[in-house]
């Protein structure tokens, strides 16, 4: 009796283990995407300022030609 408990106490620790485990690898995976996202963002962001210059060059090239 004592070891059906036992084991029975053990399948559900275990169990609960596997679960948190899965809930823990699932926020990181959210995490993990949230992080590309942003860094996708950034870089987007980045490229965006660095053609600034090149853009204002471009737009008062125009004003001078109208």
């Amino acid at each position: 009796m004592l070891c059906t408990t036992l084991k029975s106490e053990i399948s559900e620790a275990y169990s609960k283990m596997l679960y948190a485990k899965s809930e823990m690898e699932l926020r990181d995976k959210e995490k993990e995407d949230k992080f590309s996202f942003l860094i996708e963002q950034l870089t987007l962001n980045k490229s965006y300022l660095d053609l600034g210059p090149a853009r204002k060059q471009g737009i008062g090239i125009l004003k001078e030609e109208g």
